[in-house]
């Protein structure tokens, strides 16, 4: 047989990634469904740790330790031929979305200043922001201002930022506008 791992991606700390075993035999047969390779003989290791096989001979993994890590596939086929092969992916640390805001009046605009950080210096990210204003709109600034349309309303702000590696975090937080003040002269 013919060990191959089908991609070797990077992941985001604490997120899924399924890889693929795209082995074969040297006839040609493709893996699913291989009868020369049965899923108790494919071993999936990461770092040198066992880990478990799917159903389809594939390793649904989850991120939980920081770095750079061995993948490594070994099949043996059912006449005791083997194949191995291995790859490195990197585990990524996720950013933290945060953000401040003003309460204000109505008509008048709310500065958000964008607090977030990430774990890689000097590595930038894309903002996402939804006002929750239903006239809209939303903003890719890193410190957008936006005028609500309501007084007196409770606008559940969303930010959500994103790595180059694609690695997210979202937040949201309440911001009131007021109603303005209405001056009134009191003649005598």
């Amino acid at each position: 047989p013919t060990a191959v791992i089908d991609s070797c991606w990077n992941i985001c700390k604490d997120d899924t990634r399924v890889f693929i075993n795209s082995s074969f035999t040297n006839n040609n047969f493709n893996f699913v469904p291989n009868p020369f390779i049965t899923n108790s003989n494919i071993r999936w290791y990461v770092d040198g740790i066992l880990q478990n096989t799917d159903a389809n001979g594939n390793l649904s993994y989850l991120a939980s330790t920081l770095g750079t890590h061995t993948l490594s596939l070994s099949v043996t086929d059912n006449y005791g031929c083997s194949d191995s092969t291995s790859c490195q992916f990197e585990v990524y640390e996720l950013p933290n979305a945060s953000f401040t805001s003003n309460d204000t009046c109505q008509g008048y605009p709310t500065s958000f200043i964008n607090t977030s950080t990430n774990p890689i210096t000097g590595q930038s990210w894309s903002n996402y922001w939804d006002f929750r204003d239903p006239i809209g709109p939303t903003s890719t600034l890193e410190n957008p201002t936006h005028t609500f349309s309501n007084s007196s309303t409770l606008f559940q702000v969303y930010l959500e930022i994103t790595t180059p590696y694609g690695c997210k975090d979202d937040t949201v937080i309440n911001v009131y506008t007021n109603n303005n003040p209405i001056a009134i002269i009191d003649s005598v």
